[in-house]
């Protein structure tokens, strides 16, 4: 959201991106864990990428952070807390 931000910064300050190029920046600044969204995209076919857009690439981003994060956790957290609660009662 960050990088939208300063994109619309930047459209006010008379520089306009392209959608595809800003696209591609994104890409290349997600983090190494996001790189699946990277590799899909590898696989898209060059007439669709000409009509990338940020918004796209960043609901793959969210997509694969939430499913990372329900993965690695498994919902253990709260059980472990209530585990400890019920030990110190």
């Amino acid at each position: 959201m960050k990088m939208l931000s300063h994109f619309t910064y930047l459209k006010d300050a008379g520089f306009d991106f392209p959608a595809p190029m800003q696209t591609m920046i994104i890409l290349c600044k997600l983090p190494p864990t996001m790189e699946v969204v990277a590799q899909i995209l590898s696989q898209t076919s060059p007439n669709e990428i000409k009509n990338l857009k940020p918004e796209g690439i960043i609901k793959a981003a969210m997509l694969s952070f939430e499913q990372k994060g329900t993965t690695r956790g498994g919902g253990k957290g709260p059980q472990a807390n209530k585990h400890c609660e019920a030990q110190a009662g």
